[in-house]
């Protein structure tokens, strides 16, 4: 596969995950408000994973893809990928944008798919 035709199916894989990511209700997957919360999905179909850190921060209802900046292909079969999203919460039956950010994703291709396998937040590889 060429190197843009990888490049295409990560920004695909990339897109798929935050869209299934962004449609999912709160009160259904509460772990879904957080960023972080990336650090414990290993696939973009796999749901996330409980974690008690969302006591802190119930009032934050998603993360939504604005951009996939840049593509970079490792000489394994991994990449990192810069992305921009923002964060909304839900206040008194609103949601607002709360802040913008980015992050690299961290992939790997596994039995010939482009798995997400981390993020790096802040500067910090989780």
């Amino acid at each position: 596969m060429s190197s843009d035709s990888e490049k295409t199916a990560i920004r695909d894989i990339v897109n798929q995950f935050f869209d299934n990511w962004s449609s999912r209700e709160f009160d259904e997957h509460p772990i879904s408000c957080h960023p972080k919360a990336l650090f414990y999905v290993k696939s973009y179909d796999v749901p996330p994973r409980p974690m008690s850190l969302i006591k802190e921060w119930p009032d934050f209802v998603g993360i939504h893809l604005k951009g996939i900046k840049q593509v970079n292909l490792g000489n394994k079969p991994v990449a990192s990928v810069l992305i921009e999203y923002e964060m909304t919460e839900n206040r008194n039956g609103e949601k607002r944008v709360i802040g913008e950010h980015s992050s690299f994703l961290n992939m790997m291709k596994i039995d010939g798919v482009w798995t997400i396998t981390g993020i790096v937040d802040y500067g910090v590889e989780i």
